[in-house]
């Protein structure tokens, strides 16, 4: 969503984020404590009029209530002169979607859904209620947006099949902002880096099955796992690396705040991102890999739903194949030790740039945006008529 925004000033469009999503008190000490404001040029707000969410379930239904006032009087209070020419709704709560439909349509914007994950991939045993709440999510949001961004070629197709006639879909890849990375003058520490969630199943496992058969080579190197997750996800991660004599050579060091993060995948010397195969692979795209790539290091993938798509073996990354531990391994070694692997890392850099460049797909989003309203007005038009 940042990416997103900044693109769009990058354009010249104003965006403006306002926010439903808020933390639970055991993470506030990691979420942002501002109400609103403004963040590199971009306005923001917590529309309930807190970042914090109540601790019942009855604390947190209320605070929606002004949060939902909050979002009326953004698109309603200038009806005879709109401010806004689109909403992009991130998320997968069908209330939000709800209230945001009956706003929109009240004050004559388009509204797009953004998906960058396959609806519900987490749910593996599915409730009753979970199941209700997948079929009435697929039926009424996509039947009734105006349109969708999606990640992947996967979801593309998926949507397609769902969305009512005429309903464009605009495929973003990741976005990232090179910018933020200065490769110059930067000397890495002797480190392979992991950025990302301690819950995904098996990611942080693989790895450190590889990196225990590249450590026996390269004594001097250290595997640092940066990310959030729960309590019992660190202690099965640090009884995984005991098992395999690492626990000395990795270090868990928690979540790292999102301005933090260009700093510390610099101070790496290998970054490293293994997805396993399934349906949450095929369907995303991984955030961080356009991290890794504008940092010009050397980038060790898994070649998982549309990674391949915009990267090569040997030429801007190390791209493996998924669920080989042992390929992912020898993978680590060769961006450890060829001499090729720095001329690979900055090839990946100009790879970001060229292909994951924010400005240019939210130009891509404007133009979409500006034939929805065209389309909204004619419609207008022939109603009058």
């Amino acid at each position: 969503m940042r990416s997103y925004a900044r693109g769009l000033i990058a354009c010249g469009a104003t965006p403006y984020v306002a926010t439903m999503n808020l933390e639970r008190p055991s993470r506030s000490g990691s979420s942002n404590q501002c109400q609103g404001g403004e963040w590199r040029g971009i306005e923001y707000e917590y529309t309930a009029g807190t970042t914090e969410a109540a601790r019942s379930i009855f604390g947190r239904l209320l605070q929606e209530f002004p949060s939902a006032l909050r979002l009326a009087k953004i698109l309603l209070c200038h009806r005879e002169s709109p401010s806004f020419d689109c909403a992009v709704l991130f998320g997968m709560s069908f209330r939000w979607f709800a209230v945001l439909r009956i706003l929109t349509w009240l004050s004559g914007v388009p509204l797009v859904v953004e998906r960058n994950e396959f609806p519900f991939v987490w749910c593996a045993a599915p409730s009753r209620i979970q199941r209700m709440h997948r079929a009435v999510f697929e039926f009424c949001v996509s039947r009734s947006c105006d349109g969708v961004i999606v990640i992947s070629r996967f979801l593309e197709g998926y949507f397609a099949a769902r969305l009512r006639p005429g309903s464009p879909i605009l495929r973003v890849p990741i976005l990232v902002s090179h910018d933020d990375f200065v490769t110059q003058g930067r000397k890495p520490n002797d480190v392979v880096l992991y950025v990302g969630s301690l819950s995904h199943d098996g990611e942080v496992e693989s790895l450190m099955s590889a990196f225990a058969v590249v450590g026996n080579l390269h004594s001097s190197t250290e595997l640092v796992v940066a990310g959030g997750g729960t309590s019992a996800d660190l202690v099965r991660l640090r009884s995984s690396a005991g098992l395999l004599g690492l626990a000395d050579r990795v270090r868990f060091v928690g979540q790292v705040g999102s301005d933090e993060i260009p700093s510390l995948i610099m101070s790496a010397r290998v970054l490293a991102l293994p997805r396993a195969s399934g349906t949450f692979s095929t369907a995303g795209f991984p955030t961080k890999l356009g991290e890794y790539l504008a940092s010009g290091r050397p980038v060790v993938v898994t070649a998982t739903g549309d990674i391949p798509l915009y990267l090569t073996d040997c030429v801007d990354c190390f791209l493996v194949p998924p669920d080989d531990v042992r390929a992912f391994s020898a993978a680590l070694q060769a961006a450890l030790e060829d001499p090729d692997a720095v001329r690979i890392g900055e090839a990946g850099r100009a790879t970001a740039i060229r292909e994951f460049d924010p400005k240019v797909h939210m130009q891509r989003l404007i133009d979409m945006v500006a034939a929805l309203s065209g389309r909204a007005a004619h419609e207008q038009n022939d109603c009058a008529t």
